[in-house]
């Protein structure tokens, strides 16, 4: 066998697929981003079985999804993040969606938890400015919350933010709040 056969043959060795097995214990890791996408994933379930179509936030804004069933502002403020990256720096809400039936927009923040009481980490939210204007601009802000439960349960909490104290600080939501 020459040189070059035999490089062909350590070429196609080396980039055959390794497997390998992991279990990923959701209820025990540390790995808030992928708890944070499982709950959205769920988030993004539930809605649509209430009749609102929803995708990722940073897909809406790259991809001109809804903006024929939004106004011109809310499509200004959308259009205010351009990319993923300033999606994310910005912190912007995770989910953008619009009712089936009625066609009202709804920007959707999704937070995630082990334990039985969500914890409002104004960190991890869009910025109060941020909600009052999307509230001026004529979006329901909902926020979502899904608590892992035992054996692959959740319970999922939605709360649509309507009056300023809401806004201002959601984890004093009450009902009708």
């Amino acid at each position: 066998m020459g040189r070059v056969e035999r490089a062909k043959r350590n070429m196609r060795e080396n980039t055959k697929m390794q497997w390998e097995e992991k279990v990923i214990d959701l209820w025990n890791t540390k790995d808030s981003s992928l708890l944070g996408e499982v709950g959205e994933v769920v988030a993004w379930k539930y809605l649509w079985t209430q009749g609102i179509k929803v995708w990722p936030f940073w897909r809406v804004v790259v991809e001109h999804l809804f903006t024929s069933e939004l106004t011109k502002g809310q499509t200004g403020f959308l259009e205010g993040y351009r990319s993923r990256a300033a999606a994310t720096d910005k912190r912007t809400f995770d989910l953008v969606g619009i009712c089936r039936r009625t066609g009202q927009p709804y920007l959707v923040e999704v937070k995630t938890t082990r334990s039985e009481r969500y914890r409002y980490d104004s960190r991890k939210f869009p910025s109060v400015q941020q909600r009052l204007e999307a509230k001026s601009l004529g979006f329901k802000l909902l926020l979502v919350i899904v608590q892992f439960m035992d054996n692959w349960r959740f319970r999922i909490t939605c709360k649509e933010l309507k009056n300023r104290q809401a806004l201002m600080h959601p984890t004093t939501l009450k009902e009708g709040g």
